[in-house]
């Protein structure tokens, strides 16, 4: 990628922005949830604890892989390294954990058969 123009460099800086507040949101979001309801999630020492940062919470997740399997057309999806810690962050974050295991919808299918 190049950033030899202004609004190129300028839309770079947007999407750092946006990163960062999404970020932010996560680690508030978090951290209130285990205030409100007096609850820790493991850091990275393994310690328990109510102030996880963002780069902690998202660590839960490093593990997991989803692999999509085709036999004879059937098509199913397995979700290995799921934790206890990374299914609490999406039930704080207000998301299931189904988002793992549902195929999502194909941009092309909505779009019509014009492909």
């Amino acid at each position: 990628m190049s950033l030899k123009t202004p609004s190129r460099m300028a839309a770079l800086g947007l999407v750092f922005v946006l990163a960062l507040m999404v970020r932010n949101h996560i680690q508030y979001t978090v951290r209130g949830a285990l205030a409100e309801n007096n609850e820790t999630l493991p850091n990275l020492n393994k310690q328990p604890t109510k102030t996880p940062t963002a780069e902690n919470v998202l660590e839960y997740f490093e593990h997991m892989a989803v692999v999509i399997e085709k036999v004879d057309g059937l098509v199913t999806r397995h979700v290995h390294g799921f934790t206890k810690p990374a299914l609490r962050v999406l039930e704080i974050l207000g998301m299931e954990s189904q988002i793992f295991h549902r195929p999502r919808k194909s941009v092309w299918a909505s779009a019509g058969s014009s492909r």
